[in-house]
């Protein structure tokens, strides 16, 4: 896979369709379980400040460019080719394709009414795919350590893909923590594509998205996300700006071997 750096990561430039096939073949390598991380600009920007977010964008399988910022990146950067890959629309191009084929889902998070509904839509809009489990956990910080009673739930039920949807940054640690112990071959998180796809929240028109203002409509229809966009957009400019004019210079990757 092509890599172009944005302010310290190496994010995936990929067309959309190749990272879905990638994620296909992962979710069906039982012998090398992997992750996959969904990066905005908020994502990469955070990580620049907390080492146990860097560590886990480290050591992830891949880096996917969600939003537009690092798609206009990597064009700049010299890969024409890449394509926005957003979770929402992902999610469901899996679940489509893996609605024919022998492979199984598990979802992890979201609100009880949230998730409850989201099994439904996608039960309905792609027959016969298999949802061996569902768990909508209390909201609280992350555990301190994997907890023993969720390794065994989602181990019973045997999963190849775990989606997680406990938001940005949350679900990222989740799925560094929970890697090592869980036997699914794919887990990724997904944001808010759980809200999205059962229809509870609305998304961005399509030009918004396009044009890199997906963020103003998420911040009008989720004013909690003020200190997301209206902090972390500002400062992600400002090490973007700092990269073009002097280089930059994250901790080496072989260098951080522990959040």
């Amino acid at each position: 896979m092509t890599t172009a750096p944005i302010i310290g990561f190496d994010i995936d430039a990929q067309r959309f369709d190749d990272a879905v096939d990638q994620l296909l073949q992962w979710a069906q390598a039982w012998d090398n379980p992997r992750y996959a991380l969904f990066c905005a600009a908020y994502t990469v920007t955070i990580a620049n400040f907390r080492k146990d977010m860097r560590y886990t964008l480290y050591n992830a399988d891949m880096l996917l460019a969600d939003g537009m910022p690092l798609i206009w990146l990597q064009h700049r950067r010299g890969v024409p080719e890449a394509e926005r890959v957003y979770a929402p629309d992902v999610m469901e191009r899996l679940c489509e394709i893996t609605a024919t084929q022998p492979i199984t889902h598990y979802l992890w998070g979201g609100r009880p009414e949230v998730t409850k509904k989201l099994v439904s839509t996608l039960q309905f809009r792609f027959p016969g795919i298999q949802i061996v489990g569902y768990h909508s956990p209390a909201i609280a910080p992350l555990e301190t350590k994997p907890d023993p009673n969720v390794i065994d739930r989602i181990n019973a039920a045997n999963p190849h893909i775990v989606w997680v949807c406990l938001g940005s940054v949350k679900q990222d640690l989740w799925m560094s923590m929970y890697r090592p112990h869980l036997n699914a071959p794919l887990i990724t998180g997904v944001g808010a594509a759980f809200n999205f796809i059962a229809g509870v929240v609305p998304q961005a028109p399509n030009w918004m998205q396009r044009n890199g203002l997906e963020w103003l409509f998420r911040l009008f229809v989720e004013p909690r996300l003020a200190v997301r966009y209206l902090l972390f957009n500002p400062i992600f400019v400002a090490l973007v700006l700092r990269e073009s004019l002097f280089g930059y210079q994250l901790t080496p990757k072989t260098q951080e071997h522990s959040p």
